[in-house]
């Protein structure tokens, strides 16, 4: 009967080292999508079915070669996640906007893949006491605006962390050249301290007229609606605006325009 229990137990407690062998290395990456982001409602490494816990929030966990000025459309960036401590280490990255939807296109690296379309993950656990994976991301299409890049980080079973990254979007000096499409032009008149923005609908359209300062932060709204084809145009105080360079953004459909404007308040 003795040894009957000790064979029971025994049973056990392999079970128990092998389960927690299994949630603890994940070596060919996470199982499931679980990047921090919108779209797998802030799911990290930390769930009762991975490694548990809580994910503590960090900064210096994942890092990238996008500008400060902000990222631009069609562009290869690196982006690192390197971390250190004893034990089996991985991750999960993803790009997304603040509603969820993915953003730009993920190209895995040496020891990391692609899963799930969206994510990036390790395809190797790596056990040395620092880790350190570069892969790329594909910067989305203009007037995508803001993006976040949410990571997901784990060593062993008990230590997971996270961390967001958010990236804005460069507008460039080629923006004028887009704008012709719809004879987006503009006017300060400093002596009156006004701004007066004309364009042309070639088909009835909903616009969203805007102005924008550098950090993408939107200033005014001039216009919100349905317009018919034709000349278009408003005019705006300027007295209320610090000097600098501003962006009109004028959204006409799905299609975004922008001009850069300089006002000398």
């Amino acid at each position: 009967m003795k040894k009957t229990k000790m064979l029971f137990f025994a049973g056990l407690t392999l079970v128990g080292v092998l389960s927690i062998g299994e949630l603890n290395s994940r070596p060919n990456g996470a199982p499931e999508p679980a990047s921090g982001g919108p779209a797998e409602s802030g799911a990290t490494c930390a769930q009762p079915s991975c490694h548990g816990g809580t994910a503590i929030t960090v900064t210096d966990r994942m890092t990238t070669n996008i500008p400060t000025e902000g990222y631009t459309s069609g562009t290869t960036y690196n982006v690192t996640v390197s971390f250190s401590g004893e034990g089996d280490k991985g991750f999960m990255f993803s790009a997304q906007n603040a509603g969820g939807t993915f953003k730009g296109t993920p190209i895995s690296g040496t020891g990391s893949k692609v899963t799930s379309t969206n994510y990036i993950t390790h395809s190797a656990a790596i056990n040395n006491t620092a880790a350190t994976w570069t892969f790329q991301w594909i910067a989305p299409a203009a007037g995508t605006g803001d993006v976040n890049l949410y990571g997901a980080f784990a060593v062993t079973r008990a230590n997971t962390t996270k961390q967001v990254i958010t990236v804005k979007e460069k507008v460039n000096t080629g923006i004028n050249e887009i704008a012709k499409e719809i004879a987006l032009s503009s006017y300060v008149n400093n002596n009156e301290k006004s701004l007066t923005v004309a364009f042309n609908l070639k088909q009835q359209a909903h616009v969203k007229l805007t102005l924008v300062n550098y950090n993408g932060q939107v200033c005014e709204e001039l216009h919100s609606g349905d317009l018919t084809s034709g000349a278009q145009q408003y005019t705006t105080s300027t007295q209320h605006l610090t000097a600098g360079v501003y962006f009109i953004q004028a959204q006409v459909g799905t299609q975004i325009y922008f001009q850069k404007v300089l006002i000398t308040n």
